[in-house]
């Protein structure tokens, strides 16, 4: 048996542990330099846009805005001339104001789009998904003109997001987590923002912490002081979307597995549901039951207003698939198992790429980064398996992201 003071011993030696690895992980984002960019590559990603200028286009602006005063950052040549520009990402953001590029909010119909990854099943990967979308609006050329404006909204007490974003392992007394912001029924736009909102070290990404007492807090959400008479879903929507809906394009929901009023409150504000599913067994069962069980939860928010011939979309797709499953064996038994009755089950409407499990995802998210934001010349692994990572991971956002642009363009 164990004495309360040997409790009070493995509590303090595990927060040492905490202070030193969140240490650690400070310092491994501090080394990682800031993203710069060449021209060649900025021309590139005009071919995303509504602008596919050519060079002599870009010269001309850069020069137009070099003579108003703009200083842009050139590399030195070996006899001190000037070589090729090294542009950041705010270079490139205002030579496309210039150009007249299409920022992602102007052509949207709907405003703050909500996307939440959604099982019952932890450990199936949503917060690794969550991120790296979030990173992929950031980052990747398809978007990174588009000037996309993402909130990450971590309601999971584990608190992956926030870990994963954040290098400060407890909220301090001048911030406020994300259930806290909730259950307050005066919360205005500007607390939100002020004592709510965390910058990232990511460009456009902002975080709205979790913490760990928020597992208590949960068990609250539908005392009649916390809601003021409304129903208890409709807390998220109401109090944070709808009032960081001018601030935000995309808010992406990390939720526990737990269906409880939390869970209710994502479904109710999302658009779109995510469902990432590992094929093997246990996790599958479980995502089944997950699907078995919701239509009695969408029925209740139908019961309390919510149009029922507008809910979000549900979308599934696999992940953490064997990178073995195209070889013959157990593992593509089971993957081919999986790919089928996902498809019976969602009648064909599912991410035709699936997300393979990959060492890489792991090793950028413990340290802040993602495959997306992190360049394969600062990732400490293996460069081949980077590589297959990162495409794999592109195939998979660029279809995530399909879904979402057909709904939030809708109408353009």
């Amino acid at each position: 048996m164990m004495s309360l003071k040997q409790y009070f011993k493995i509590g303090e030696n595990a927060k040492v542990y905490l202070e030193d690895r969140e240490q650690f992980k400070i310092d491994q984002r501090v080394q990682a330099p800031d993203r710069t960019y060449s021209q060649a590559e900025f021309i590139r990603f005009l071919k995303h846009t509504n602008k596919p200028v050519s060079k002599t286009k870009v010269s001309e602006i850069m020069e137009e805005m070099t003579n108003e005063g703009y200083t842009f950052t050139r590399q030195l040549k070996t006899n001190g001339s000037k070589g090729p520009y090294i542009l950041s990402r705010f270079d490139m953001l205002n030579i496309s104001k210039r150009l007249g590029v299409h920022e992602f909010r102007d052509k949207a119909v709907k405003k703050a789009f909500f996307v939440m990854m959604g099982s019952l099943k932890g450990g199936v990967g949503k917060s690794l998904c969550g991120n790296m979308l979030a990173h992929y609006f950031c980052y990747s050329p398809n978007y990174i003109l588009a000037n996309v404006r993402v909130l990450l909204l971590d309601l999971d007490p584990q608190a992956t997001f926030t870990q994963q974003n954040s290098p400060v392992a407890e909220i301090g007394d001048s911030e406020l987590s994300s259930l806290s912001l909730i259950i307050d029924n005066q919360i205005t736009t500007e607390k939100i923002i002020e004592r709510g909102i965390k910058k990232t070290i990511h460009p456009n990404i902002d975080l709205i912490q979790c913490d760990i007492r928020d597992g208590f807090i949960a068990s609250e959400l539908n005392d009649i002081e916390i809601t003021d008479g409304a129903f208890v879903g409709t807390l998220i929507a109401e109090r944070i979307a709808k009032k960081l809906e001018n601030h935000y394009d995309i808010i992406i929901a990390d939720v526990g597995p737990h269906l409880d009023d939390v869970l209710k409150n994502c479904l109710w504000a999302a658009d779109q549901i995510f469902v990432p599913i590992p094929p093997r067994f246990y996790p599958f069962d479980s995502t089944m039951r997950f699907l078995m069980r919701l239509p009695n939860v969408m029925r209740e928010l139908v019961e309390h207003g919510r149009p029922e011939n507008e809910l979000p979309d549900l979308i599934p797709f696999l992940t953490q698939v064997p990178l073995r499953k195209v070889k013959e064996g157990y593992d593509r038994d089971i993957f081919m198992k999986a790919d089928s009755v996902i498809n019976k089950v969602f009648d064909g409407d599912t991410i035709s790429h699936d997300l393979p499990f990959e060492e890489a995802y792991e090793r950028c998210s413990e340290d802040g980064h993602t495959v997306f934001s992190i360049t394969p010349s600062n990732y400490s692994g293996d460069s081949k398996a980077f590589n297959r990572a990162l495409h794999s991971a592109t195939a998979w956002a660029n279809k995530i992201t399909l879904r979402i642009e057909r709904e939030v363009f809708k109408g353009e």
